[in-house]
């Protein structure tokens, strides 16, 4: 009697399948609803323009914008978030305004403002900073916001969400973003100073 051999697309059917049904098998038994929703993300073009970190160990991002609502508009579509920085060396380093909810988030692991109004018209600084071994810290306008040990070790989990970024979605030029990258970690004092200066 001949074996028939699995194709690779059968096995990572049966996986997602797998997958599916313990998820489905975990809110049932717990009584928790699995969420799965559409995230609308604005990007915006000026923070493509930057060289990346430097390195993996410390440094400092400063995002310096002003901007309203009307220059975010998607369309009929309120958009979920607006990424403000991303990283390609570090996995998982993202600077992100969650719009509706009116947060900023970044780091690793994640790091959450108090409720601030970033598309307001005026401008605003948002810096986060970090070394490897020891802090990482969130700023607005000069303002410490949050601050955590920095674990880029910190493995990712799956959430369910599904990311939707259709290409009108993606914002070409926001007039008065700039994006500044150091190969250091900086002082509350120092990233104060920069917010003063501007």
């Amino acid at each position: 009697m001949k074996q028939k051999k699995l194709s690779a697309w059968t096995i990572v059917s049966a996986c997602i399948f797998i997958l599916g049904m313990a998820m489905l098998t975990y809110s049932i038994l717990f009584g928790q609803k699995v969420e799965r929703r559409l995230e609308t993300v604005v990007v915006l073009r000026e923070v493509g323009k930057y060289t990346d970190l430097p390195n993996k160990e410390q440094g400092t991002v400063v995002v310096a914008l002003r901007a309203a609502d009307s220059e975010i508009d998607v369309g009929e579509t309120t958009p979920s978030r607006v990424q403000l920085f991303r990283s390609k060396l570090v996995e998982g380093l993202a600077i992100d305004y969650l719009y509706e909810e009116k947060y900023i988030v970044s780091g690793i692991p994640k790091l959450k403002s108090a409720e601030v109004s970033l598309f307001d018209g005026n401008l605003h600084q948002v810096a986060y900073t970090f070394k490897r071994g020891e802090k990482q810290q969130l700023y607005f306008d000069g303002q410490l916001m949050a601050e955590g040990e920095y674990n880029p070790a910190t493995k990712l989990t799956i959430t369910g969400f599904l990311v939707k970024l259709p290409e009108n979605e993606v914002k070409e030029s926001v007039a008065g973003t700039s994006v500044v990258i150091y190969d250091r970690a900086m002082s509350e004092e120092e990233i104060r100073a920069m917010q003063e200066s501007s």
